[in-house]
């Protein structure tokens, strides 16, 4: 009988022991679903954080950019405006946007580009002998309907 007042007293103190110890209620399968739901909160912050950072900048024009010329010299610019003066020989021309004038020299020029033509030039503004926009990209606008 000894023995079972012992084994009776070593399953008290067990319960004892397990019920005083903190159980933890999420189960292998709430942790799983739970890990996954964090995961996909920070993807979904990162995307968000990540298109808000990409918002779209409006095209500086001409005269943004020579009213403001020292502000812009050796950076990467983008300006709207129409072609004038298109020189092939010395791959230069001048973009306006009729109050203003900028000078810009080339490398490539795309399909469909000529006097007139509303454009939009990616480049680095130098400020040597003038200021004149190095341009890296230029982009012609869709031609209108007639």
């Amino acid at each position: 009988m000894t023995e079972e007042v012992e084994s009776d007293e070593a399953q008290e103190a067990k319960v004892e022991t397990e019920a005083e110890r903190p159980r933890s209620r999420l189960t292998g399968k709430r942790k799983k679903l739970l890990t996954a739901v964090a995961v996909l909160v920070i993807i979904a912050l990162a995307l968000v954080v990540g298109f808000w950072g990409n918002t779209p900048v409006p095209y500086m024009t001409v005269s943004q950019v020579i009213d403001n010329s020292n502000s812009y010299v050796d950076k990467e610019i983008e300006i709207k405006g129409f072609v004038e003066n298109w020189n092939s020989t010395a791959r230069t021309f001048d973009l306006t946007d009729e109050e203003s004038v900028l000078s810009v020299s080339y490398d490539v020029i795309p399909d469909g580009f000529n006097n007139g033509k509303e454009i939009v030039v990616s480049g680095v503004l130098k400020g040597t002998n003038g200021v004149v926009l190095e341009a890296d990209k230029i982009t012609v606008g869709c031609p209108s309907k007639y």
